[in-house]
């Protein structure tokens, strides 16, 4: 049996007026503070896979600008009149492929006063709140990660310099918080 490809989107509903141009996208994302640049694309015309740099990390998503089709109805009771979907698609990948399109997300929503929608776990954010929701689910990996890490403090003494979790020689990257140290010689 193999082991299936897990499948993340990530939707922000806007008014298709308010699609920024790549340019302006950027500029907000730079306004973060966060080390993260986006390929020079057409926002209105680019389809498919749209790579990034996070922190000097090669990584990227899946972009697509679409009209809004018919929704269910709780979706629909959220994004009233909005009428354009960015709905970015992440499949298994490095975690700047997520922590980058969250953020470009984010981004989005409060750039276009949009309405933030993640399919999976069936959660709305609007403006700041999906900065708020990032952080909050980011905590939450990071206890999930140290309780994973903690089970390996008997065989190792090896300690990751970011969070100080047990670091196996046999790991390249921390459980905990997702360091990548490398492993040892």
């Amino acid at each position: 049996m193999g082991v299936g490809v897990v499948s993340v989107d990530l939707c922000v509903f806007f008014e298709d007026k308010r699609l920024p141009t790549w340019e302006e996208w950027q500029c907000a994302i730079n306004a973060t503070g966060t080390d993260l640049y986006l390929q020079q694309v057409s926002t209105r015309d680019h389809t498919g896979f749209l790579p990034m740099r996070l922190r000097g990390n090669e990584c990227g998503f899946e972009y697509y600008f679409d009209p809004v089709e018919e929704e269910p109805d709780d979706v629909q009771k959220e994004i009233g009149d909005r009428d354009r979907v960015v709905t970015l698609v992440l499949h298994t990948g490095p975690p700047e492929d997520l922590q980058g399109a969250l953020l470009c997300a984010a981004v989005l929503t409060q750039m276009t006063d949009g309405v933030y929608f993640d399919p999976q776990s069936g959660e709305f954010a609007r403006g700041n709140e999906v900065f708020d929701l990032i952080r909050r689910d980011d905590e939450e990996r990071r206890k999930r990660g140290k309780r994973a890490a903690e089970k390996d403090v008997g065989t190792t003494s090896r300690r990751c310099p970011n969070c100080g979790s047990p670091f196996p020689e046999y790991r390249k990257t921390c459980k905990a918080c997702g360091f990548e140290m490398g492993r040892a010689l």
